[in-house]
């Protein structure tokens, strides 16, 4: 683990279920943490995970979680940064993905597409 960050750059396309072409999207964003130290918890995909807490619950039952070490956003922010730069890969999330875009959830970016940083975004729009 890290010493604690404000903010990750993703370097990388993360690992995961969108599209590469919507991962690839990610690269050179700024994105605020949600955790200030790099995590490792179990994950579900994107498009395969399940959508409620038994969901979550029934999965972890039948060992179909993934552990993932990474950096922990909201990803309702992140999708409104990614929509700045890339709309139509933002426009993805909203239409694939649409409970992503609620204020209570949040997207783990695996630790090799990220580089922590401890100074905080300079300028950011929160909208």
């Amino acid at each position: 683990m890290n010493a604690p960050a404000f903010k990750v750059r993703i370097v990388r396309a993360p690992a995961g279920e969108a599209p590469e072409w919507v991962r690839e999207a990610w690269v050179g964003l700024e994105l605020p943490l949600a955790c200030l130290t790099e995590v490792s918890v179990e994950t579900g995909g994107v498009l395969s995970g399940p959508t409620h807490r038994w969901g979550w619950w029934w999965k972890r039952l039948t060992g179909r979680t993934e552990r993932t070490t990474g950096w922990v956003v909201d990803s309702a922010r992140a999708i409104a940064l990614l929509s700045r730069t890339r709309p139509d890969a933002a426009d993805w999330w909203r239409t694939h993905a649409p409970r992503f875009t609620q204020s209570d959830s949040q997207f783990v970016f695996d630790s090799p597409a990220c580089e922590p940083s401890p100074e905080p975004i300079a300028n950011a729009p929160w909208g």
